[in-house]
């Protein structure tokens, strides 16, 4: 009898797990290349396009209440939206997104072009300006909260050029 078992284990259709993980590894790769976004916003690694939420016109003294959200959707290029998920943490009352290897994210191309971003914390939408953080120690202060939260080593020696921070502000 465990020899019929056998048998007919071989014979019954498996899925194709690695072919189709290799699909979708190859349309999520062909969606970047032509920077192709998900009309709904990102998803996952996939970027997406104009947030969806309750834009909130108050502006925000204290983002502490962020350290509850693992990720953040990071909205730029108001001309045609381009949006990411992303990590950020709240320090000294503002607000921070890291990029590693900057050069190569489009988003930080185009806040370097146009500062105006929109962040989505739940399903609250903030309009806001991205500045790159240039002072030393205020690098460290949030790389050191970035670490923590995350779990992450501290950047240091070449990494840390890799590594930009840019502190949300609002749009004046």
């Amino acid at each position: 009898m465990r020899r019929q078992e056998l048998a007919m284990a071989k014979t019954r259709p498996r899925p194709n797990v690695r072919a189709a993980a290799s699909l979708c590894c190859v349309i999520a790769a062909a969606l970047c290349a032509c920077d192709a976004v998900s009309p709904i916003g990102p998803i996952g690694p996939i970027p997406g396009g104009k947030l969806q939420g309750d834009l909130t016109a108050a502006p925000v003294s204290d983002w502490s209440f962020t350290d509850r959200f693992e990720t953040f959707e990071l909205e730029t290029r108001p001309s045609r939206p381009y949006s990411v998920t992303t990590w950020g943490i709240a320090s000294n009352g503002d607000f921070y997104v890291p990029s590693r290897d900057p050069q190569e994210k489009a988003w930080v191309q185009h806040v370097l072009s146009d500062p105006r971003v929109r962040l989505r914390v739940g399903e609250a939408l903030y309009e806001l300006r991205a500045d790159r953080v240039r002072d030393g120690a205020e690098f460290d202060r949030a790389v050191a909260k970035l670490a923590k939260k995350y779990s992450l080593d501290r950047p240091s020696g070449d990494a840390v050029g890799s590594v930009w921070l840019f502190r949300l502000i609002p749009r004046s």
